[in-house]
């Protein structure tokens, strides 16, 4: 699939969780990053479809608050 082989944004050094699997979610690359978390192209396998993965940075995940605030978002979008 052309999106696997796709380098970080801005040509970043590879990420940890890139080519990983997370549930039914295969992790393609990173496409941004925000200031408390970073969003990944996956794939989930089950569906054959791709969506935006979003995942909190480890130095937020002590702070109920925004991890409340992370886990109530809506997603503007399931399919990307």
């Amino acid at each position: 699939m052309p999106w696997e082989t796709e380098s970080p944004v801005g040509g970043e050094p590879p990420d940890g969780l890139v080519g990983s699997t997370v549930g039914n979610y295969r992790v393609l690359q990173r496409i941004g990053q925000g200031g408390t978390g970073v969003v990944y192209l996956a794939h989930h396998a089950v569906l054959g479809r791709r969506a935006a993965f979003k995942v909190l940075l480890p130095e937020f995940s002590n702070n109920q608050e925004l991890v409340g605030r992370f886990f109530n978002q809506r997603p503007g979008s399931r399919i990307v």
